[in-house]
């Protein structure tokens, strides 16, 4: 997140840094930051891959089709928008949401669980963390909520920060493998 957010990149009508960016771009950015890290491992990643079983599309496949290594589902929690303010959306229903029709982190659980895509799959939430809106209160709602349907791992947590957003300026990569 921070080599990516270094480059300063623009989204739309936003200030610069990697905060306001939607999660397609988001998920894009880092990885080509990954790759150029470490080639072996990221070369070749592929994003908005079909689902065997429908017709909606996983975030990120790592390896090689059809017999992807990993399936990842991403979402983004951003509490604030591009200027501080609580924007129109409402990004803790796209972490909770029990509604398929909402495509939630939630619901993304099941759907990947309950797919052929991939030989692991994981979760990941990259969160943006404010005073009056912590992160961790989401994260933790996830987790309870998520461990109904499906049965997690252990989460994984990368914090980032020094971001060059003015209001989106640090906060944590969240992440969960599925088990069977």
């Amino acid at each position: 997140m921070e080599l990516a957010d270094a480059k300063r990149p623009v989204s739309k009508k936003w200030q610069p840094g990697i905060g306001p960016h939607d999660e397609r771009d988001v998920i894009r950015l880092v990885m080509d930051e990954m790759v150029a890290f470490n080639p072996a491992a990221y070369t070749g990643y592929i994003t908005e891959e079909k689902y065997p079983e429908s017709s909606s599309r996983c975030d990120l496949c790592l390896g090689e089709a059809p017999d992807f290594d990993r399936a990842i589902e991403a979402k983004a929690l951003r509490m604030l928008g591009d200027r501080g303010v609580v924007p129109g959306r409402d990004d803790v229903s796209k972490i909770l949401s029990p509604f398929e029709v909402q495509s939630s982190a939630l619901t993304d659980c099941t759907k990947l669980a309950g797919s052929t895509l991939g030989r692991r799959k994981a979760i990941l939430i990259y969160a943006y963390d404010f005073p009056d809106y912590p992160m961790m209160n989401v994260i933790e709602a996830f987790e309870l909520l998520a461990n109904l349907r499906t049965q997690m791992g252990k989460r994984n947590v990368a914090p980032f920060s020094g971001l060059i957003h003015p209001v989106h300026k640090e906060g944590a990569v969240f992440a969960w493998e599925l088990l069977e």
